[in-house]
C-alpha cells in the first residue's frame, strides 16, 4: 500500500506521479500566495524574502514544464509568475525561486525601466535586490542634476562718457557672461551698480538695481545705464538659483542613466 505524506505545509512524495504532486503542490502555493499567506508561503518556498506577494490565481491556469535538471519543475501560476519546484530525495518539495510573484511598487518598476536599470530576465530576487538601489541612484541623479544644471553669471563694468565733471552725465555698461552650464532668464537675477558724485562738494552716492536680461550658456549680454557722476556694478542679485531638483517636473530620463549611474561608482571605486 502506498502512503503520501504532508508535514508543516510542506508536500512530500512518496506515491504517484511526481508531476501529480508537483500540481497539488502548486495549487496549494498558489492558494496561499493569492492570500498574501507569507509565513504560510515560506515554508513551502525557504528562501522568500518578499514583502508582499500578488497573485491571482486559477486553478486551470497552472502548468508545468520540466526544469533544467532532473526532478527540477517549472511551475507557471498564471499572469506572468512562475516559481521553479525542485524534489528533494526524500520526496519533499520546495520552490527555490520565482519570478513575478513579488509585488513590487509601480512606481519603482516603472523608474526603473525609463533608466535602463530593469532586466526583464531577473528572477523576483535578483530584481529586488536591484531595486534596492532605487535611493542610491536617485541620489547620484540629483548631485548629477545640481552640477549639470549650475547657474553661475560674472559681472564686469565700465563706464563711457565725458571725462571731467563730477556731476556729468555718463554710461555705465554692465556685462553679464554667464559661466554656468544653463541658459540664465532676466527675470532670474537683478543687477547691482552704484553711481558716486560730489555735490556742492560733498560725496554723494546711490545705489541702484536693473532687471537682468537673458544669457546663453558661454554668452554675454550688456546692460547699459545711465548714471550721474563715476560708478560701477557691485553684484548680482538671484531670484531663481539652483532651484531644488524635482524628480516629477525635471527628471527626463534617457534611458541610460543607470549605466551612468554604475560607470560613475566604477571610477570612484565604490
Amino acid at each position: 500500500m502506498s502512503v503520501c505524506l504532508a508535514a508543516s505545509g510542506i508536500a512530500l512524495v512518496s506515491c504517484g506521479g511526481k508531476t501529480d504532486k508537483v500540481k497539488a503542490f502548486a495549487v496549494d502555493f498558489a492558494t496561499k500566495a493569492g492570500k498574501n499567506q507569507l509565513d504560510s508561503l515560506k515554508l513551502l518556498y525557504p528562501s522568500l524574502d518578499a514583502d508582499s506577494v500578488a497573485l491571482a490565481f486559477s486553478a486551470d491556469s497552472i502548468t508545468i514544464a520540466d526544469g533544467a535538471e532532473p526532478d527540477n519543475f517549472v511551475v507557471n501560476l498564471g499572469n506572468g509568475a512562475s516559481v521553479n519546484v525542485v524534489v528533494a530525495e526524500d520526496g519533499t518539495i520546495s520552490a527555490t525561486s520565482s519570478k513575478g510573484l513579488y509585488a513590487f511598487k509601480d512606481a519603482d518598476l516603472s523608474f526603473a525601466k525609463s533608466i535602463g536599470m530593469y532586466d526583464a530576465s531577473f528572477d523576483d530576487k535578483a530584481l529586488k535586490k536591484r531595486l534596492s538601489e532605487i535611493p542610491d541612484v536617485k541620489a547620484y541623479l540629483t548631485e548629477d542634476y545640481a552640477a549639470t544644471h549650475k547657474k553661475d553669471l560674472a559681472v564686469t563694468s565700465s563706464v563711457t562718457g565725458h571725462d571731467a565733471g563730477y556731476m556729468t552725465l555718463r554710461n555705465l555698461h554692465i556685462k553679464v557672461t554667464n559661466k554656468g552650464n544653463v541658459p540664465v532668464k532676466g527675470s532670474d537675477y537683478t543687477v547691482n551698480y552704484r553711481a558716486a558724485w560730489m555735490d556742492f562738494g560733498q560725496p554723494m552716492s546711490r545705489s541702484y538695481s536693473a532687471p537682468g536680461k537673458d544669457v546663453p550658456v558661454g554668452g554675454s549680454v550688456t546692460i547699459t545705464k545711465t548714471i550721474t557722476g563715476m560708478g560701477g556694478v557691485t553684484g548680482i542679485s538671484w531670484k531663481n538659483k539652483d532651484a531644488a531638483f524635482d524628480f516629477d517636473k525635471d527628471f527626463k530620463p534617457t534611458g541610460k542613466e543607470y549605466q551612468t549611474y554604475l560607470d560613475s561608482k566604477k571610477a570612484s571605486g565604490k
